[in-house]
């Protein structure tokens, strides 16, 4: 039976496959330490009964500190969640670990108060917007060159601290309004064109 405990110090020498993964962004140790000392409660891992590690993830709090409020004040946002990583070992996928351990960070950041919950994911890896878009986030902003070899996007999922979904609305740059809706537009064109391929290979 899987699982599911915070992160041991012991567990960032075991699971060099998981992060190796051509799909998770590679960290350097440093930052998984200093993750794991500043927010130890934001760090699950989902262990098999062997204790093989199936998959793992991290987040952190941002905290404003010029905000003052009591909560009560929908413009007001002192504080919101963010999803460092999480990463599932290909052998352990399409079990719901992913989503497990979604929620597990989801239900800390509730109880913390937190606003919304927001990650950043590249345009290209559209097998993780949709599972994103499954759990409930939504594509905020385009972030153009974020990513060294790709473009990417902030996703948002509003808690129940914002009643309003405040954490969603912004002012849209017409330019980048266009700009976003090329890249997709593109992207969607690479994605025919590469099952097109596909197609015409198999017929031969």
């Amino acid at each position: 039976m899987t699982a599911v405990r915070e992160l041991a110090f012991d567990d960032l020498f075991k699971f060099n496959r998981i992060i190796f993964d051509p799909l998770t962004e590679v960290y350097s140790i440093s930052f998984f330490v200093s993750r794991l000392i500043e927010f130890p409660m934001l760090a699950k891992v989902a262990v098999a009964p062997n204790e093989q590690l199936m998959g793992f993830a991290m987040g952190t709090r941002i905290i404003n500190e010029d905000v003052v409020g009591d909560g009560n004040d929908s413009r007001v946002m002192g504080s919101h969640g963010h999803v460092s990583v999480v990463s599932i070992d290909s052998d352990f996928r399409r079990l719901g670990l992913g989503t497990l351990l979604m929620d597990g960070l989801k239900a800390k950041m509730e109880v913390d108060g937190d606003w919304y919950v927001d990650l950043f994911v590249r345009c290209k890896n559209q097998n993780a917007i949709k599972f994103y878009e499954l759990l409930g986030y939504v594509k905020y902003c385009f972030l153009s060159k974020y990513y060294v070899d790709d473009y990417g996007y902030e996703m948002r999922l509003p808690l129940s601290q914002d009643v309003e979904g405040v954490c969603l609305k912004r002012k849209v740059n017409v330019i980048e309004g266009f700009y976003s809706a090329g890249q997709e537009m593109l992207q969607l064109v690479r994605v025919v064109m590469d099952r097109l391929k596909n197609a015409i290979m198999n017929m031969l």
